[in-house]
């Protein structure tokens, strides 16, 4: 067995569903004439990780938190239904996922987003078999882990499922909030920023590259015995 695992993050990471889950949101909220740009996505999204109840609480919107579960729900069905057209893979995933399972090094995921999106967006780019553990939005892990929101919740059971402590797991993330996350539990950390992500702070990074492209196995063995 070798003597640490990789935890990805998904969404900016391995793809950018960032645009399609973008225009899902602004053409659901289109019917309630609520302006969204993919600058607010971004702040809200992508660098807080904050939800919808919460820029509509921002904005002054209470009056359609009732209708809150019909808006998410056609607003996954948008995103489910576009990710072929709109969900792309980022530059040099299965070139590091395949090394990575040359050398047998066990390799989790994580996402905030439901089960049913992560395995449709997997599929369509056929990287599902990479994976020995997944971690969704939608598990069950408040009695053991935590909050299942909380990223720090999902990697420990990541953790866990890998058969690993976490110190010895190094997670690979776009966003601020990925490293804060793993950070919490005592994993390393590598940042990868995209364009949506490129403003985060990344000063909590064990190494921080600008593409999956740049990653190799010394580069990983040796963040994880500093």
């Amino acid at each position: 067995m070798k003597s640490y695992a990789v935890i990805f993050d998904l969404n900016g990471t391995l793809v950018d569903s960032e645009t399609a889950y973008f225009q899902a949101y602004k053409e659901v909220l289109n019917d309630y004439d609520i302006p969204f740009t993919l600058e607010l996505f971004t702040d809200y999204f992508s660098t807080r990780g904050k939800k919808l109840k919460d820029y509509l609480e921002d904005i002054g919107r209470e009056d359609i938190l009732e209708k809150l579960e019909d808006i998410t729900r056609k607003k996954e069905e948008i995103f489910q239904n576009t990710i072929a057209e709109r969900v792309a893979m980022m530059n040099g995933v299965k070139d590091i996922l395949d090394r990575l399972t040359i050398e047998q090094i066990m390799l989790g995921l994580d996402s905030s987003t439901s089960r049913e999106n992560i395995d449709r967006m997997l599929t369509h780019h056929e990287l599902r078999d990479y994976f020995d553990a997944i971690a969704s939005g939608d598990m069950d892990l408040h009695e053991k882990y935590g909050d299942v929101k909380k990223k720090s919740s999902r990697l420990l059971f990541l953790a866990e499922s890998l058969r690993f402590d976490p110190v010895r797991c190094i997670v690979i993330g776009d966003a601020e909030k990925d490293l804060k996350g793993a950070k919490d539990i005592g994993m390393k950390a590598i940042a990868v920023p995209n364009v949506y992500t490129k403003n985060n702070d990344f000063s909590l990074a064990d190494a921080t590259f600008e593409s999956l492209e740049e990653l190799d196995k010394k580069i990983m063995e040796k963040i994880i015995e500093d």
